[in-house]
């Protein structure tokens, strides 16, 4: 099926805030309802974008919006460990759901819509940490 979808080029979108939180929800019971298949998609050759539309609702209670908090809470339950991999985790929140919104193309540029985070860090590992 991931070979299907990368053919026909599909994004995949995931919502591991709310998502995670499901996980053991029916009763004592626990529903494998996690984070998808996030790792065999991304190495298959898949756009996976991940996000949220929860804001403090019924589904997720805790939900602040934050770009870096999701890509924060996917590289964790998609087990993203190597630095290429951590680097697609926050690309899942900017230029990977970019490219399923068909806005891919970045620039800094007169006229160009300024959609620009500037962090202090040294590297995407002290961003994610550096979390508050």
């Amino acid at each position: 099926m991931i070979e299907k979808v990368r053919r026909a080029r599909i994004t995949v979108c995931i919502s591991p805030l709310a998502n995670l939180q499901q996980v053991g929800l029916i009763g004592r019971l626990p529903v494998h309802r996690g984070s998808s298949r996030t790792k065999e998609l991304l190495d298959a050759g898949v756009n996976v974008a991940a996000g949220t539309d929860n804001m403090n609702d019924m589904w997720f209670a805790f939900g602040r919006l934050d770009p870096l908090e999701t890509a924060y809470v996917a590289i964790l339950s998609a087990a993203l460990r190597t630095e290429a991999e951590v680097a697609a985790g926050l690309e899942m929140v900017t230029d990977r759901a970019a490219r399923a919104l068909q806005r891919s193309g970045r620039t800094i540029a007169v006229g160009a819509p300024a959609d620009l985070v500037v962090l202090e860090a040294e590297d995407l590992t002290e961003v994610l940490r550096g979390l508050s």
